[in-house]
């Protein structure tokens, strides 16, 4: 009986499993689960695998096939020996010979024990079918990873072994217990042979002493290859040019009976679709093809292609969907984007991309045009050759040349030389320059067939691809820059050196000679506001500051989000005249100006308009709008721009010229209706939005007036005088009048006040106001009415905010109903002076026919006290406004505060 209950066990021990965390449709290609089956030669080492040797990678670390539980192990050892009498029966019962406990219960991964330095492990290479989709797999874990951390790459290579494609799952630190990572399935590239996995445990700067990683189960899985694409590779459409969309399928096991396009808009929004249904006879054999006679039941790999003539589309960014069926069954899903693009008026001035690891979709006949078209102003390119490669320089000469003359000014790039194994495509194996060039002879004469030929056409060249600090803490700095420059600049006109520096680090105070600007990156992109400050803060120097600009990533933020960040920071770069703006890596798809295809992400058009239509402008300052709308105004060449947005949609009404234009993030344009008055109803969302052909000279004049004080005493029945200065910012005199519009809670001056400006010349004027008996304290808008002849006769409007009450007190009421229905208001009186004060505090409905409550507060200096006011059955009191009416006992000032009581 024991003998048939092992025998049993053995039998389902060894029974083959399916792939654990694989799909119906996948098929393993390869998988590396580090057994028995990846270590032949039992020397706890995969098979053909190898270690990346070198300084950074010491070879005293401990890297080997290990059990998961020792205990385990330990207790299979001593199965498998009391197992070897019965061996010899279950053998001839079918068990194989090399059948074992220890392999068969035991769970080994590939172990790093870090001790200092660095690892990488590498796989032998897996043969690519181009007819299917891959999709990579694997389980890591960590421990004690304080600086270093593990990840995964999976690489296309080709017939040469140079990466085509690079697929990396998230880095892993600190204490991670065994977690499986899926990355979704792509095809491969074109020109791809093979795929490799890389298993990494690399430092962050700092090397862990102590600590561990593991990698267990990593699988290649095959899947149909669903491809959609459209007519343009690019996927760039102008307006009205015919769009059509394509999916081809290959490797499918199973007929497909329905097929599906869905066509959606920048916002994700479905706009048509098109079906393609399957089921005739005829047209199933058409696309897929016969089955082979000479067996009939033979699984054939089939294929199909359709296409799609896309309705007319307008200026914006769209998602084409692709959905295959089997019956009623959905199996695949894929998507191709394209952007419709319209031109748009302006210069994208600093804004520019890098194309570092990821221009390969792109070739340089194509980028002249193709960058144009995307807005590019300035751009950062690898020119490392091979010394004898003349071709690649003369290409090199006549891109820059090109570039030159569509206006897009370049940055050379030395971030690695072309010996070094995947050099531009693959940056997370990049290797610091630094110790690259400590000797020139051995790195000038590789560059100088280059630099002769290019040295006439760029003049800005960096020293190291973005985020390669290897240069920051080198001893002699200032000398060591100088000293490279001088030997690129042997090579023709003088040059300009540009070196890769963190926000976080100090500024360089010892740059000398050519060294002329530092590109400024950071991790995590600093918002708007952080942006803004890091800018303010930075001491004026001889040193230009150019800046890495990434939008947020997609898998973090929603879409409005990134690109309200992304127009803000941009605006932030122009207000503080940053030199140069970088995308660090455009086909980055969790950016989403591009996907790694060099088909537009879901940024790009944000990014090209903004870049468009600020890149040449001056930031000149924000209005106050009629319905408080942020905005920033912009000017150059007689042209003015307002960027514009809001928390809640929301409508403005405002004079701004008589040819102005609304463009929205996605490059679409439409004229801005007016009311009967001529002012402009600009419809305002949470999205930025743009307006063109503002008049200058107007904008400006209400950017430059000023009035004061921003304050009023609460002092009713007292005239408190208005001084506003006026400057003319048109080309001639200005004459005209305005008039002042209070709350009607105030009492002003009803008459028109004549105003007369000479060109360039600023006026002070002045106007009485008073406050009535209910007038409330806190902040309130006035307005002043222009009508000014100038070289025509203008009516616009400037709006200000003042604020009433005392800046020593504020009062913060709250409301709420109790279980019973009551109504209680709290008023919290804060003092923010140094001194006692004192206040009889009333209450008062909106009718004044109750009676009112009052309470007598004293507050001590820097302190705060609260009160409540209770009115039973409050519930009558709902849509109403009641009135605090707060009276200081000494000063005898009083401060109105109408209370809105609603749920």
């Amino acid at each position: 009986m024991r003998l048939l209950a092992i025998f049993v066990a053995t039998i389902l021990i060894a029974s083959p499993a399916a792939a654990k965390g694989s799909t119906p449709a996948a098929k393993t290609v390869t998988q590396w689960s580090f057994d028995q089956s990846n270590d032949v030669n039992y020397d706890n080492w995969p098979d053909n695998w190898r270690r990346r040797q070198g300084p950074q990678y010491p070879a005293y670390l401990s890297i080997e096939i290990v059990p998961k539980s020792t205990e385990l192990m330990e207790a299979a050892i001593r199965a498998d020996h009391q197992f070897r009498p019965y061996r010899k029966f279950a053998e001839r019962m079918g068990m194989p010979r090399d059948w074992l406990f220890a392999e068969q219960l035991v769970d080994r991964y590939l172990r790093v024990q870090l001790n200092g330095g660095a690892a990488v492990v590498q796989s032998p290479p897996v043969p690519v079918d181009s007819i299917y989709s891959y999709r990579f797999v694997g389980s890591i874990s960590t421990k004690g990873l304080q600086h270093d951390s593990a990840w995964i790459e999976f690489l296309f290579v080709d017939a040469d072994g140079e990466v085509v494609g690079t697929h990396a799952t998230p880095k892993f630190s600190g204490d991670t217990n065994w977690t499986q990572v899926s990355l979704p399935a792509v095809p491969p590239p074109h020109e791809a042979a093979n795929i490799i996995a890389r298993l990494h445990v690399e430092p962050r700067g700092e090397a862990d002493i102590y600590g561990e990683a593991g990698f267990d189960n990593i699988r290649i899985e095959s899947l149909p290859q669903l491809q959609v694409t459209t007519d343009q590779p690019r996927g760039i459409y102008s307006v009205g040019q015919p769009a059509m969309a394509t999916c081809h399928v290959s490797g499918l096991a199973e007929p497909v009976t329905r097929l599906r396009f869905r066509l959606h808009g920048s916002m994700g929004e479905p706009l048509a679709q098109y079906e393609a249904p399957l089921t005739d006879d005829a047209t199933a054999q058409q696309l897929h093809g016969p089955r082979p006679k000479q067996d009939p039941t033979a699984t054939t790999k089939q294929s199909l292609t359709q296409t799609w003539k896309l309705p007319s589309l307008g200026p914006g960014f769209y998602r084409v969907h692709v959905d295959l069926y089997a019956d009623q069954t959905q199996t695949h899903t894929s998507t191709a984007t394209l952007a419709v693009l319209e031109p748009l008026t302006g210069q994208s001035g600093p804004f520019g991309w890098t194309l570092g690891s990821g221009h390969a979709p792109v070739s340089r006949r194509e980028l002249p045009l193709w960058l144009q078209q995307c807005g590019v102003g300035w751009v950062k390119y690898p020119c490392w050759l091979e010394q004898d490669d003349a071709q690649g320089a003369d290409d090199l000469a006549w891109l820059m040349e090109r570039l030159q003359e569509r206006g897009i000014k370049s940055v050379g790039m030395l971030d690695q030389p072309p010996h070094e194994p995947r050099t531009h495509n693959d940056p997370l194996a990049r290797k610091p320059l630094a110790p690259l060039l400590r000797d020139p002879a051995h790195w000038q004469p590789q560059l100088e067939a280059l630099l002769t030929r290019l040295s006439m056409r760029t003049t800005w060249w960096q020293i190291g691809g973005e985020g390669d600090y290897s240069f920051l803490r080198h001893p002699n700095l200032a000398d060591t820059i100088d000293e490279i420059r001088r030997g690129l600049q042997g090579f023709g006109q003088p040059i300009r050196v540009a070196l890769p520096w963190p926000w976080l680090d100090p500024m360089p105070t010892d740059y000398t000679g050519g060294w002329k600007a530092i590109c400024l990156s950071e991790t995590e992109p600093y918002t708007s506001a952080e942006l803004d400050a890091n800018l303010q803060a930075m001491d004026p120097d001889g040193l230009e500051k150019w800046l890495t600009l990434d939008p947020l990533r997609a898998d973090r933020y929603s879409l409005e989000d990134r690109i309200r960040d992304l127009v803000g920071r941009m605006l932030t770069v122009r207000r503080h005249n940053v030199p140069i703006a970088f995308v660090s890596n455009p086909f980055n798809s969790e950016l989403g100006i591009l996907n790694p295809d060099a088909t537009p992400g879901e940024m790009l058009l944000p990014w090209r308009t903004t870049a468009t239509l600020i890149g040449a402008m001056k930031h000149e300052g924000s209005l106050q709008m009629p319905n408080r709308s942020n905005n920033v105004v912009m000017s150059g060449d007689d042209q003015a721009v307002m960027v514009l947005w809001n928390q809640e949609p929301t409508e403005e009404r405002i004079y701004l010229g008589d040819r102005v234009q609304q463009i929205d993030v996605w490059g679409r344009t439409s004229d801005v209706a007016t009311d009967a008055d001529g002012r402009q109803i600009i419809p305002v969302g949470t999205l930025p939005t743009f307006l063109t052909n503002i008049h200058p000279a107007i904008a400006k004049f209400r950017l430059a007036a000023d009035l004061q004080p921003t304050r009023l005493e609460s002092l009713p029945g007292r005239r408190q005088t208005l001084h506003l200065r006026l400057k003319n910012t048109f080309e001639s005199a200005i004459n005209g009048r305005y008039t002042l519009q209070t709350p009607v809670t105030w009492e002003g001056q009803q008459q028109p006040t004549t105003v007369n400006i000479a060109n360039n010349a600023t006026v002070d004027a002045s106007v009485d106001v008073a406050l009535r008996s209910n007038a409330a304290i806190g902040r309130e808008r006035v307005r002043f009415d222009f009508l000014i002849d100038v070289e025509k006769r203008f009516r616009f409007s400037i709006w200000r905010d003042l604020d009433v009450g005392p800046e020593d007190i504020q009062i913060e009421p709250s409301i709420r109903f109790d279980p019973s229905g009551a109504l209680i208001v709290n008023v919290n009186l804060i003092n923010l002076s140094d001194h006692q004060q004192d206040y009889n505090c009333y209450m008062l409905t909106q009718s004044q026919t109750r009676r009112h409550q009052r309470h007598q507060l004293t507050v001590g200096p820097q302190q705060q006290v609260a009160k409540d006011f209770v009115w039973e059955n409050g519930k009558e009191l709902l849509g109403t406004t009641m009135t605090l009416q707060a009276e200081d006992r000494n000063s005898k000032r009083v401060l109105i505060y109408p209370i809105a009581i609603e749920r």
